[in-house]
């Protein structure tokens, strides 16, 4: 059964209403616009199978994308449909770029709807958005008329590609951006700086290849298929890329979980201290980027401990100072582990300082903020999830008496504003899980490189 609408915030659902009803009008308004330029039948018969084409090649685009990142609760895809989409924004009436866009996202997002069970509402948004970007667009670009001539044909095309090109993209991130703020409590320019910080070079390389496909379509359209080639290609070496990328964080996780394995007591300890991380970094407000780049660090924070020996690794008394000196160096070998890696650009150094005392008394003597805010956050939350778990020599702690030790040491161990952090995160998830009500809840999202969609 379809999940209501009322598992979304109130704001967000006033956004998607607004969305949808925003692009009704705008079609309306096109087509009403566009009947004193009705099409004779044979100009008719003419366009209808290069709109069909075109939208043909938006569904086809939009089946196979390549997954840039699994990251949660955000999963950002790279498609090809933009290509074609912004291409006939440039050479098509606007009632038919539009159509185009509405044809070929809706019949895709029908496919996900029965295919995926996606939610009808999230299908909607996509569809919907999609031809908000498209109409918007096309409507800024319209007035200067130039698909009769080559897009690209003099100096004077410069501005109103620019200007499109513009609104395009503004239209078409900022609507989903901000959707996403609504759902997760965020500043709309945060959430487009997290999703749109490393592919936003993606989203240039599509409005310039439609810009050329445009141009060629005028000009020379026997060579459009080998453009389209080129974009194929071009869609399978950014899988090839994305698929090494994914591996060799899966290949460093899988380390990370490794070494939680060699001690029973410690089995998911990695994947704990992860999560809360994220939750103290949230609750500090932390940019998206830089949450997600903590509890990345987090999840391998103790990949160095593959290069210490078991039995210091599980020793159940007190270590020796030459067993300590050892164990301290987990963190220099996990920084090691991931500093080449441009995922960890920012997490190498979590990792290094994670065990930094705040009050100077630590391995490399930094004190206070001169130790990363990353690695304070993954001190405070390592240490919650060790006291609260079964150690050799001891059971578990309750979390309130964990919270008192951590409390203990504020302004010691520990940065006072991260402890205080957790403590009111942690009141704040008691609080919101008793309050929580039964029913469904609003689906993971999703955010596609040039058509920027939640959900498939």
């Amino acid at each position: 059964m379809a999940a209501s609408p009322r598992a979304l915030p109130a704001r967000a659902r006033l956004f998607l209403w607004s969305v949808l009803g925003a692009a009704a009008c705008l079609i309306a308004a096109i087509a009403a616009r566009s009947t004193g330029m009705a099409l004779s039948w044979p100009e008719a018969a003419a366009a209808a199978p290069v709109m069909a084409a075109a939208a043909a090649l938006v569904f086809l685009a939009r089946i196979y994308p390549v997954v840039l990142t699994e990251k949660r609760p955000v999963k950002i895809t790279f498609r090809l449909d933009g290509v074609v989409v912004f291409a006939a924004v440039l050479l098509l009436p606007a009632i038919q770029a539009v159509l185009i866009a509405a044809v070929g996202v809706g019949l895709h997002q029908i496919y996900v709807r029965i295919k995926k069970r996606e939610y009808w509402y999230v299908c909607a948004f996509n569809t919907a958005q999609q031809v908000l970007a498209v109409g918007i667009s096309a409507m800024t670009y319209q007035p200067f008329d130039y698909t009769s001539t080559p897009v690209l044909a003099t100096s004077r095309e410069v501005v109103p590609l620019l200007a499109t090109t513009g609104v395009y993209l503004l239209v078409n991130t900022g609507l989903i951006s901000t959707m996403l703020a609504l759902i997760r409590s965020r500043r709309p320019w945060e959430i487009w700086i997290a999703t749109h910080r490393w592919t936003w070079h993606l989203y240039l390389a599509h409005l310039l290849l439609g810009i050329f496909v445009a141009d060629l379509y005028l000009t020379a359209p026997l060579a459009i298929p080998l453009v389209l080639l080129l974009a194929v290609v071009l869609r399978h070496a950014y899988a090839s890329v994305a698929i090494i990328r994914d591996q060799t964080r899966q290949t460093i996780e899988m380390l990370a979980d490794t070494v939680d394995r060699r001690d029973p007591c410690t089995f998911w300890h990695s994947q704990r201290v992860a999560q809360c991380a994220r939750m103290i970094a949230q609750h500090l407000g932390l940019s998206e980027d830089v949450v997600d780049a903590v509890a990345l660090a987090a999840r391998v924070h103790d990949v160095g401990k593959i290069g210490i020996s078991d039995f210091v690794l599980q020793k159940a008394g007190v270590l020796t100072a030459e067993e300590m000196d050892e164990m301290r160096q987990h963190t220099v070998m996990g920084a090691d582990v991931v500093r080449h890696l441009p995922q960890y650009a920012r997490g190498k150094e979590y990792i290094l300082y994670h065990h930094e005392r705040y009050d100077g008394a630590g391995t490399f003597g930094l004190r206070g903020t001169e130790i990363p805010l990353g690695a304070r956050i993954i001190a405070v939350a390592d240490a919650f999830d060790a006291m609260t778990s079964d150690r050799p020599y001891r059971r578990a702690l309750d979390p309130s008496v964990a919270i008192r030790e951590l409390e203990r040491q504020r302004g010691q161990q520990f940065d006072p504003m991260i402890v205080d952090a957790l403590t009111e995160a942690l009141r704040e998830q008691r609080w919101n899980d008793a309050r929580r009500p039964e029913g469904p809840t609003a689906p993971a999202l999703q955010v596609s490189v040039n058509s920027t969609a939640t959900g498939g």
